[in-house]
């Protein structure tokens, strides 16, 4: 009879330990929290500018926590040189499980957009890190009465490249239109 006594203690002991690492598990939250996607667009972060004519990156930030929502608020840059940066970063609130994507489109949607100076040196390249860091809440952060509470924090970083161009004898033409569509564009704004 001893052994019966002995095996009920040992489940019971077993049973308190499984509802103690359960009850833990459920107030620290997911194990992949924390973590979050991040992607530039294009794919590899690399692109061709030409001085004087904007180009930029898109992104996607995936969240893949079932549980808890992700808020973004920083962006940082490496530094750029002979030419003007600007971000054009929307900060998103993603719901569990939810991606975010989105593509360039100059000077109001995307990630960061930059131009060469008309003065830069041909062949110079801007290399840096885009850094985004978010918060993981227990609720929607955009809904006051959600009581939702930060659980974890998170960034995640992708490399750039942008180098600064001599067009093919060939893309002329081409380059000529795309400068005076921007000039229209610019003058019709101004």
């Amino acid at each position: 009879m001893p052994n019966c006594i002995t095996r009920h203690n040992q489940a019971l002991g077993l049973g308190r330990f499984a509802l103690a690492l359960a009850c833990f598990s459920l107030l620290a939250g997911p194990m992949s929290a924390g973590t979050f996607g991040f992607a530039l667009l294009p794919p590899g972060g690399s692109l061709l500018g030409l001085p004087g004519v904007p180009v930029g990156w898109g992104y996607s930030l995936s969240n893949p926590s079932p549980s808890q929502w992700l808020e973004l608020y920083s962006l940082e840059a490496g530094s750029f040189a002979a030419g003007t940066p600007i971000s054009l970063f929307d900060f998103p609130v993603l719901a569990p499980m939810q991606t975010s994507n989105r593509a360039w489109v100059l000077d109001t949607e995307g990630l960061y957009q930059f131009t060469f100076d008309l003065g830069a040196p041909l062949g110079l390249s801007n290399i840096g890190m885009f850094t985004v860091e978010g918060n993981f809440w227990s609720a929607d952060p955009m809904d006051p009465g959600s009581g939702g509470v930060i659980l974890d924090t998170g960034s995640a970083s992708q490399e750039y490249r942008v180098t600064n161009v001599i067009p093919e004898p060939g893309a002329w033409p081409l380059v000529s239109v795309a400068l005076g569509w921007l000039w229209l564009r610019r003058r019709r704004a101004g």
